[in-house]
């Protein structure tokens, strides 16, 4: 990325590379075709992406984590604000990281077969998720953790993980946004640990399964 100063756009063409970024400059990068399976980038024991830049966003890209040590993400948001649009996440510890008090909006991305989380979101950071697949990932769909941590879901698919949403720890606002969460989470469709400020769901989640919450001191006696 040091070769980029004076570029506001990066478009790959199709292909394999084997890559881990870290991208710090104000870019868009984006495959060169609308199918990110086309323009797939492959980290080997290492983040697949980590952006720590103030604004950029990444398009049409397929995002893939090859190792074994069950640590490395496919992409981690660590400061600024990302875009993230018809991107593909798979094979990582998690799928999605965003921390720090970062900034994710992401739309149209399919966020499947992690080793753990498919969306791990948390340390008063900031999640806009619209219209995206989580799916089959081994953790949870999307969790959320800690005060300060905004986190909106509308209108996603989240089917085949441990629990589909997995809150805790004072996330303040959640939003959830005529949801699909599928009883085939093998825990819980939506599990809210502690207290929540602010919650508010608008629509039926299809394929039914019930909402969960805990209170503190409460055990988690889910069946």
């Amino acid at each position: 990325m040091e070769r980029t100063k004076e570029i506001q756009g990066v478009r790959l063409v199709s292909g394999e590379y084997k890559e881990s970024i870290n991208l710090s400059k104000n870019l868009t990068i984006s495959g060169h075709r609308c199918d990110p399976k086309d323009c797939c980038i492959i980290s080997d024991n290492a983040t697949t992406i980590t952006f720590s830049g103030k604004q950029a966003k990444i398009a049409n890209l397929s995002l893939k984590v090859e190792d074994k040590s069950n640590f490395f993400h496919c992409l981690v948001v660590e400061n600024g604000v990302l875009e993230v649009e018809a991107c593909e996440m798979l094979g990582g510890a998690w799928g999605l990281c965003i921390n720090n008090r970062a900034h994710a909006i992401v739309r149209g991305c399919q966020i499947h077969d992690n080793k753990g989380t498919g969306v791990n979101v948390y340390g008063g950071a900031r999640l806009e998720m619209t219209e995206c697949e989580i799916l089959n990932n081994r953790g949870r769909g999307v969790s959320a953790s800690d005060s300060g941590t905004f986190v909106s879901l509308r209108g996603n698919v989240i089917q085949n993980c441990s629990d589909g949403v997995y809150v805790y720890a004072k996330v303040n606002p959640f939003i959830l946004y005529r949801p699909v969460l599928s009883t085939t989470c093998f825990s819980s469709p939506l599990f809210l640990r502690y207290s929540l400020s602010v919650i508010a769901s608008t629509g039926a989640s299809e394929n039914g399964g019930k909402l969960y919450s805990q209170q503190p001191g409460q055990r988690d006696n889910r069946t």
